[in-house]
């Protein structure tokens, strides 16, 4: 009813029109972009693209993949021997990621497929008032086959025996967004260095064409062993799921617990992270709300560190694929979870940049500086302000901070570049500017917040300590604080690593 590798079924925009393609026609340079009418759909709909290709036509090494860029290789061809397994509706045999041994499996609304989708529990208790329950009463086969793919990606806790992804509820998504404007730019992009799969070797490569490898005993699955990325990075499958069709559509689906539970697998499109006083790797998740520049570290920044590293995509486009490029841009994307409830959805598309081990060092020592003037904005504001009656919000504040800042900080990372390896002495003075500049910010937005309240400010007696009331002497003690930020005690050692002062001046012994 819908193969997933001989069908037109994924919309895009070409020539500015609507249309839907198969897999293969994304080399057609005049396709700019996917068109699901849900973002975290497109999202997935990149993965899948992105491994789809790395399936069947990856590029083999460096000069290949800028041979390939130009000239797009026979995606009809390569991927033809897999259209078999690519079916989604096959009563008698494997579907495309789901398990075909299902037998007495409750049945599910398919409004479920979707993460942010109500939950039985939110249901039972009438507190699915943001999200409406049923919003989905059947699904069209193709947004079913993409909102089957998202769930096995991005899977969240889902109640017992139901497994996350591979990667965790939610994972972080980073993908490198080149200049080129079309859609096989951008998959090609962030396709991984591999070797074709060999067709004859499918079942091993794609597990729902063997039987599903559960978890019940606290049974795990590790990534097979030997050199280069396993295909089922692409497509794990941790949900036992089989989609119910009725006239065309998918009404429903039957799903069982204990799917595959995925152990010490790396994605190659997921920047992962070491907690203090362990080896094991984690992948990184959004947090709600901006993807602010406090966020780059370990994601978009790349410091060598022991306990961070970027998406294998970052770090083999500025590695092996940028040439002399010097900044593009990447997007980033990935739901924000709490357990099993969807509380936001992140898309952002900001600068990545090239930059030296030096200036990368820089920029992170950066973002904890800054972190230290958010802090002291935030203990400033609520030392002249009643902010638990809700007037004034911190982290409203907070946010505003970072993202009236985020210009500059790329100006910042631009004169680093610029400066070059060992010019220690530009390199301060573009650190020492800035930072001006955030101190700068936080004392206009502590303004346009405590000033205003000098008109109703109360008079100190002699005396008097003033508790929680605003005093003309309150708001100016808070703004003599935030002024001095750089003289806190951790503000000086991140300074001391900038070779800077509190006064922002070079330091004698540099």
């Amino acid at each position: 009813m819908l193969n997933l590798i001989e069908d037109a079924w994924i919309p895009v925009i070409r020539r500015g029109q609507r249309e839907s393609i198969r897999p293969d026609q994304i080399t057609d340079r005049a396709v700019s972009r996917t068109d699901w009418p849900r973002a975290d759909l497109n999202l997935a709909c990149l993965e899948l693209l992105i491994g789809l290709v790395y399936l069947a036509r990856p590029p083999t090494g460096i000069d290949d993949w800028h041979d390939r860029k130009d000239d797009p290789p026979d995606l009809a061809t390569a991927l033809a021997p897999f259209a078999q397994a690519f079916e989604l509706i096959d009563p008698d045999g494997p579907a495309f990621l789901q398990d075909y041994d299902m037998p007495d499996a409750a049945s599910v609304p398919v409004s479920y497929l979707f993460l942010d989708n109500s939950g039985g529990a939110g249901e039972r208790k009438n507190a699915d008032l943001m999200v409406r329950r049923d919003r989905y009463e059947a699904l069209e086969l193709p947004l079913a086959a993409m909102a089957l793919y998202a769930l096995q990606a991005f899977a969240p806790a889902g109640g017992r025996g139901n497994r996350t992804s591979m990667r965790g509820g939610g994972p972080l998504v980073t993908l490198v967004k080149p200049e080129a404007p079309g859609l096989w730019d951008l998959v090609w992009a962030n396709v991984p260095r591999g070797r074709p799969t060999d067709p004859a070797q499918a079942r091993e490569a794609l597990p729902w064409l063997r039987p599903t490898v559960t978890s019940e005993n606290n049974r795990t699955v590790p990534p097979p062993s030997g050199d280069g990325l396993p295909v089922e990075a692409f497509f794990g499958m941790p949900r036992r799921i089989r989609l119910v069709e009725e006239g065309g559509c998918i009404t429903a689906f039957r799903q069982r617990p204990n799917g595959t539970n995925y152990a010490n697998w790396t994605h190659p499109l997921t920047p992962y992270y070491k907690q203090k006083g362990t080896d094991e790797w984690l992948p990184r998740h959004p947090r709600a709300g901006q993807f602010a520049w406090r966020d780059w570290p370990g994601v978009l920044l790349d410091a060598e560190r022991a306990d961070a590293r970027r998406a294998g995509s970052l770090r083999a486009f500025w590695t092996e694929r940028a040439d002399t490029l010097t900044e593009a841009r990447a997007i980033v994307g990935g739901w924000s979870m709490d357990n099993a409830k969807a509380v936001d959805f992140l898309w952002a598309e900001p600068p990545v940049m090239a930059l030296d081990a030096a200036a990368t060092e820089t920029a992170e020592t950066l973002v904890l500086v800054a972190s230290e003037v958010a802090r002291a904005l935030k203990n400033a504001v609520r030392a002249v302000t009643d902010t638990d009656s809700g007037a004034v919000s911190l982290t409203a504040i907070e946010e505003d901070f970072w993202r009236r800042t985020e210009p500059g900080f790329r100006d910042a990372l631009r004169a680093l570049r610029s400066a070059g390896e060992g010019a220690a002495a530009p390199r301060r003075r573009a650190t020492a500017a800035f930072l001006r500049e955030l101190r700068g910010t936080a004392l206009a937005q502590f303004d346009e917040t405590a000033l205003p309240l000098l008109d109703v400010a109360e008079v100190a007696e002699p005396g008097d300590k003033g508790g929680v009331r605003t005093t003309a002497q309150t708001i100016v003690r808070a703004r003599r604080t935030l002024l001095g930020v750089f003289r806190s005690k951790r503000a000086k050692e991140h300074l001391e690593d900038l070779g800077l002062t509190a006064d922002l001046q070079e330091e004698e012994t540099v």
